[in-house]
């Protein structure tokens, strides 16, 4: 029998699944009010008795700029330009209509690879216009996603996968009325998973009845097959992130739901091994628990954690070598609450060595003004548990940055479409 969560039930507490048969009993002896779960968990936050340990607010030195749109502005979304290095980080692929007149509405870009040995961009033919794309650790794949339109009403959706560098076509699939709204791809690049869901408003508060989630594997043949398809619980966001832990066998779907934060965890069979909903919206301080929108998901090379970071300067980090029985019924009370405030986390991504986390994302400077945002990049130690360095970058920036494989560099782009090279301090360096 499968599990499903009483979503949107006015009470305290997560939602905690166990064994066939004992939902409701497992629900009953489990389920903490959230007051008390979460001050089981240790905060970590950089308050204003410890302000002098703070890292002074740096600048990373930019060792390159790139013109990458000579005859108008990018127009893309936030973190929709620039996806990888190359495994051997001569190249970056980006999104865009580079050298073209500005797409018309949902006409969609194409992907683009940049040589910054010869500085000469190559437009990848072979791919079709999409709306997004995704691209795996090591860039050995690439998928895209295109929305279908009749005339004004949506349709669907498509999503294709291709082979780097020759661009062949690997995968194809459709699914008629639902839309793609998260995709991700493990860090061995054998796993691939895609959520969709009914078309809906970002604004919307009406909830999502129809969800669905594809985990395909690399088979032995070089051919990609799917393992699942899985139906998602109803809730009131569609599921905006992905993330594949092969180690564990698991799923993790998260909302961006700034009342709710709906969370699940599926493994490989499609079981529902962990969901969670904050019934209840909070105003609690200090900050103990989310009160914001989650803003991104990621896991390190190693798979060894897993990262949620929220809207208001908060990142959660659970411990994935933790026994599965303890990760499954006391997945909330075994996270980390890292914490800066007055600052504004959009995006995380961790480094080749999976010991450094880096947040893109904005600072209030100085901390008493509202007004005064500075783009900023952090970078965590995850081995300490710690804040290490603080990073300005240009007001000016688009897209989240990207590090190359080797730990060397930091590339991001501008609004006036110039892609910036940053020279990374040793200490992020892989080492050989």
């Amino acid at each position: 029998m499968r599990l499903e969560p009483p979503l949107l039930k006015d009470s305290w507490g997560p939602n905690l699944h166990g064994k066939e048969g004992e939902g409701g009993e497992t629900m009953k002896n489990l389920a903490l009010p959230l007051m008390l779960m979460f001050s089981a968990i240790p905060l970590m936050s950089i308050s204003s008795d410890r302000q002098n340990s703070i890292p002074p607010l740096e600048r990373l030195r930019l060792s390159k700029s790139i013109k990458l749109s000579p005859q108008y502005p990018f127009d893309s979304e936030p973190g929709e330009v620039l996806h990888s290095f190359s495994a051997d980080n001569r190249y970056i692929y980006f999104h865009g209509a580079y050298g073209e007149k500005p797409p018309k509405d949902r006409e969609g870009g194409f992907a683009y690879m940049l040589d910054l040995k010869t500085l000469v961009t190559t437009k990848l033919d072979k791919i079709e216009r999409f709306d997004s794309m995704r691209i795996c650790p090591r860039s050995r794949w690439l998928a895209t996603f295109k929305a279908e339109w009749q005339d004004v009403k949506f349709s669907g959706s498509f999503w294709k996968m291709y082979n780097l560098p020759d661009c062949k076509l690997c995968l194809s699939g459709y699914v008629p009325e639902l839309e793609i709204t998260a995709a991700t791809f493990d860090q061995s690049g054998r796993f691939f998973a895609l959520a969709v869901a009914e078309y809906s408003d970002f604004f919307s508060n009406k909830p999502i009845e129809r969800g669905r989630l594809f985990l395909y594997r690399l088979s032995e043949d070089g051919s990609w097959k799917l393992v699942k398809d899985i139906n998602l619980p109803p809730g009131p966001k569609p599921i905006h992130f992905v993330e594949i832990i092969p180690a564990l066998r698991w799923v993790v779907a998260a909302a961006s739901d700034s009342q709710y934060h709906p969370f699940y965890i599926f493994d490989f069979d499609g079981e529902l091994v962990f969901a969670y909903q904050q019934l209840r919206r909070t105003y609690l301080e200090p900050p103990v628990g989310p009160r914001k929108l989650i803003t991104d998901m990621a896991s390190p090379p190693d798979q060894s954690r897993l990262v949620l970071s929220y809207q208001d300067g908060l990142l959660r980090v659970w411990k994935l070598t933790l026994p599965l029985e303890e990760l499954n019924e006391n997945f909330l009370k075994v996270s980390k609450i890292l914490h800066f405030p007055r600052a504004v986390y959009d995006d995380v991504f961790w480094g080749p060595n999976s010991r450094w986390l880096f947040v893109f994302g904005a600072e209030f400077i100085p901390p008493d003004q509202d007004e005064n945002l500075t783009i900023v990049l952090h970078v965590w130690d995850m081995k300490l548990l710690e804040l290490h360095a603080r990073y300005k970058l240009p007001d000016v920036m688009l897209s989240r940055p990207i590090v190359s494989h080797d730990g060397k560099m930091l590339a991001a782009v501008t609004r006036e479409g110039d892609l910036q090279l940053y020279e990374l301090p040793q200490e992020y360096w892989v080492s050989k």
